[in-house]
């Protein structure tokens, strides 16, 4: 029988913002996740809190 090595589902945080747009209001939980182009350019050592969790979550998922 073999051993697997189990691993948990990553669970993406959620953070209530609430978008307007034409009058109309949505909320996004994920909204946290969405990166500028700058954040996306920047070296590892330049990298801000926001891109670095985002960064983290999504190593977990390939992980998973």
């Amino acid at each position: 029988m073999e051993n697997k090595t189990s691993v948990s589902t990553p669970d993406a945080k959620k953070i209530a913002k609430t978008l307007v747009k034409h009058g109309d209001e949505r909320m996004d939980e994920y909204y946290w996740m969405k990166l500028s182009d700058e954040q996306k350019k920047a070296s590892e050592k330049d990298r801000d809190a926001q891109t670095q969790d985002v960064l983290d979550y999504l190593n977990e998922e390939n992980t998973y």
